[in-house]
């Protein structure tokens, strides 16, 4: 009873663990109905010295933004900078439009389509999924989790704080920050539910200690255990040395 008690709190504590991955996601299928351009990257580096530069040097920063060593053959190693000049090329904000030898409207559409061929190629060439934060489940979530695992009907709100809101969404990561109080709450409502779950409501938690074996590697993922993980064992049972209850 002790056990299924246990293990019925270790699946309602409620979180999500997802991968993190550094930098931004890829938001063009590269090559996808773009016809070939003929704009040089010599052209494209003369467009921006006689264009861009004058303003965006590193002693002006116009808009916080220098060109002045701005390479378009190395598009894609500054590919945050050649997004920010096809955001304002393609919407016809740069060059200014009262500048008076501002370029032809085909060259700043071939110019664009140049560095988005660039950078897109090296997105596609090394895909990047992005990043996200922790997320747990929200409030609604961790309710009807309970009830399709377990078909207990708890009222979450006597454990768990209000869930923040974010654009009218409280389940997305950036707003599910994690604190030691909200995870008391969690053990609060895993423990109350656990006891409903297997009908004796004094049942009193166990607590088993697996320690893993010294001569174990604790920096990679362990085959078998959650993705995005890393140390810690998949089926800890043959390396238990104590267990306290």
């Amino acid at each position: 009873m002790r056990a299924l008690a246990g293990s019925a709190a270790v699946l309602v504590l409620g979180f999500g663990f997802s991968v993190a991955a550094s930098g931004p996601p890829a938001r063009r299928q590269a090559g996808a109905g773009r016809a070939a351009v003929s704009l040089s990257t010599d052209a494209q580096n003369a467009l921006v010295a006689r264009n861009c530069a004058v303003c965006h040097d590193d002693e002006a920063r116009t808009g916080g933004l220098s060109l002045e060593h701005f390479d378009a053959a190395k598009a894609e190693q500054n590919a945050d900078v050649a997004e920010k000049m096809i955001r304002k090329l393609r919407a016809g904000m740069m060059p200014p439009a009262a500048v008076a030898d501002r370029p032809d409207a085909a060259v700043l559409k071939a110019f664009a389509e140049s560095l988005e061929a660039r950078v897109d190629a090296a997105a596609a060439a090394a895909p990047n999924p992005g990043w996200r934060p922790f997320q747990r489940l929200n409030r609604a979530e961790y309710a009807r989790a309970v009830r399709d695992l377990l078909a207990v009907d708890v009222d979450v709100t006597a454990f768990l704080p209000p869930d923040t809101v974010s654009q009218g969404f409280d389940n997305v990561a950036d707003v599910q920050s994690f604190s030691p109080t909200l995870l008391e709450g969690y053990l609060r409502a895993a423990s109350q539910i656990s006891r409903l779950a297997v009908g004796d409501r004094g049942a009193t938690a166990s607590a088993t200690t697996y320690r893993v074996a010294e001569n174990t590697s604790q920096y990679q993922h362990v085959e078998g255990a959650p993705f995005g993980t890393r140390a810690g064992c998949r089926s800890c049972t043959r390396f238990r040395r104590t267990a306290t209850t």
